[in-house]
């Protein structure tokens, strides 16, 4: 059910990590959102118009049976759309990397080391070089993810420097500064 609203909610976290939340407006939201609202009625009306997933079936392997399908069109729509968000949260989170304060760069070393491990594990399981025919390790990745987030987001003594925008300040400008916060 929630799953295809994950690159969705990846890309409001990293925009807010990044400090670039407040350029997303409403109209953008809206729009990003048609996707995955209309997969969640495609998988739900699958059985009339298959083509979410167009067949299931069985295989017996070593005594171990497993479930088959084969993808569909709209399947592969929503692939390439969560991976065109997961492309741009890694270019967002690789570019706030390179720009950001030696202090915060472990806090985006460990989104970018997240977001990857869930894309390796679909891209192995779509591509079936896995040694366990038929085995998605995905979802599990997906948990060693939430892990590294929670580490990441654990202190969040980490945001309050706004590290992007003092790397991009210090960039433009050529006087002294000093910066102030309410503390």
């Amino acid at each position: 059910f929630a799953v295809v609203g994950v690159p969705l909610s990846f890309l409001i976290l990293v925009l807010e990590v990044t400090h670039r939340l407040k350029r997303l407006t409403g109209a953008a939201l809206a729009l990003l959102l048609v996707e995955p609202v209309l997969m969640l009625a495609a998988v739900w009306t699958n059985d009339i118009h298959h083509l979410f997933i167009e067949r299931f079936s069985t295989l017996t392997v070593g005594g171990l049976v497993y479930v088959e399908f084969q993808r569909g069109p709209i399947y592969w729509a929503n692939v390439v759309y969560s991976y065109l968000l997961l492309l741009a949260c890694m270019i967002l989170l690789v570019n706030s990397l390179v720009s950001t304060a030696p202090l915060f760069r472990r806090q985006v070393l460990a989104f970018v080391t997240g977001a990857s491990l869930p894309w390796l594990g679909n891209i192995l399981t779509l591509l079936g070089i896995l040694p366990l025919h038929g085995l998605d390790i995905t979802p599990a990745a997906f948990g060693i993810t939430a892990l590294i987030f929670f580490d990441a987001l654990s202190n969040p003594a980490r945001f309050d420097l706004l590290p992007v925008t003092r790397g991009l300040l210090l960039q433009v400008i050529s006087d002294g500064l000093l910066v102030l916060d309410a503390k």
